[in-house]
């Protein structure tokens, strides 16, 4: 079996071809890549609400490093067990507050 006779790859010119195009491609891109990055750009004010929440959220101790760390370590190595009672009762607690009527 010859190389050019497997099916599926390019043939040399089909490559030679390619090689020829593709600075002119890239020619097109870079020119509208420019015209792209001159053109305005306007963003809404919930952009500017989030982007300040963002930054609460970061300044916030809402992520503990450390415990990820220890929970990560205690998960590879099989040791992190499963309080299985205590998970059970937070869902019941959870859909309790979830089906009671508002202001009850």
């Amino acid at each position: 079996m010859s190389i050019s006779k497997l099916s599926g790859f390019a043939s040399a010119a089909q490559f030679e071809a390619n090689a020829k195009v593709a600075p002119e491609k890239a020619k097109t891109a870079a020119t509208e890549t420019s015209a792209a990055a001159s053109s305005p750009v306007k963003l809404s004010p919930l952009s500017e609400t989030l982007k300040a929440l963002s930054k609460d959220y970061a300044a916030s101790n809402a992520f503990d490093e450390k415990k990820v760390e220890q929970l990560k370590n205690a998960i590879a190595k099989g040791t992190f067990k499963v309080d299985a009672e205590a998970v059970a009762d937070k869902l019941i607690t959870e859909a309790q507050r979830l089906i009671k009527p508002n202001g009850v």
